[in-house]
């Protein structure tokens, strides 16, 4: 079934995403043993509830302070702000990055971003950017999407691909999205959660780089992304959740802080324990 040009996936238990997700990594890898072209790795990103669409933090933060380009944001636009807040991340915290407020940045639609690694680090802290964030894991993403539910309404778990064994083609002016990580020098954090990206991208009738919705690019240009949606039931959270504790994912291990620690024991005292 199609939505929004997605390949949605019937509504699964956990027990039948699991084996779903089994049968797709091995046919994957399978693929990439007798592709003479690129073959990715599938990404995954958890979210809950399943009528969201797939939205930044950046697009985000724009649309809840009623602020003008969630459409289509200007990227030099947005690294002349990220270049403003680097004095003070120098300053308050162990991040050292090099100022280039008077750097020009050349950003191409085919290229990774600059100061990538400044803006993962930001991003990893809550300033908003335009990337979205993924994980290698199936497992770290089904966390994420069952922690925060409410245990009623159902979750998502979408799966990417960037190259399933062919080339990705497009106009220039359509957005794509492109797929970032996971090895970036960046916060421990990124690691621990087997974290990816994706970012994406268009160009404006002024030949100039945006940042656009990711829903925005599969509509556009839907042969190009390989995007599936499984919607898992909400009322399964505790039993996920138990099941991935015993795998160790969970919020102290995946954030490794005290305030992780204190939500990892709160879920062990209240939700798995039958009192």
């Amino acid at each position: 079934m199609k939505t929004n040009k997605i390949e949605l996936e019937e509504r699964l238990s956990w027990d039948e995403f699991e084996t779903k997700i089994s049968q797709l990594l091995v046919d994957n890898d399978k693929a990439r043993e007798n592709s003479f072209t690129v073959v990715s790795e599938w990404i995954f990103r958890g979210q809950s509830n399943f009528g969201w669409g797939l939205e930044t933090s950046l697009e985000r933060f724009l649309r809840s302070n009623n602020l003008a380009g969630s459409e289509a944001f200007s990227a030099s636009d947005y690294y002349r702000k990220l270049s403003s807040i680097v004095p003070a991340i120098n300053s308050l915290t162990e991040f050292r990055c090099e100022d280039f407020s008077t750097d020009p940045i050349n950003l191409k639609l085919w290229e990774s971003l600059p100061k990538l690694e400044l803006m993962c680090f930001a991003r990893h802290h809550g300033f908003p950017t335009p990337l979205l964030d993924w994980s290698l894991s199936q497992y770290v993403a089904a966390f994420f999407a069952y922690a925060n539910s409410d245990g009623h309404t159902d979750v998502a778990i979408y799966a990417f691909q960037e190259y399933a064994g062919k080339a990705r083609a497009g106009w220039v002016s359509e957005p794509m999205w492109h797929e970032i990580g996971p090895y970036i020098e960046t916060h421990p954090r990124h690691y621990r959660q087997q974290s990816c990206y994706t970012v994406c991208l268009a160009e404006n009738q002024e030949k100039d780089i945006v940042f656009k919705n990711h829903i925005d690019a599969v509509v556009a240009n839907p042969t190009s992304h390989n995007v599936k949606k499984f919607i898992l039931p909400g009322e399964q959270k505790k039993y996920v959740l138990r099941k991935l504790d015993k795998m160790n994912i969970n919020a102290h291990t995946l954030f490794d802080n005290h305030e992780g620690l204190m939500q990892d024991l709160a879920y062990r005292q209240f939700i798995f324990s039958d009192f």
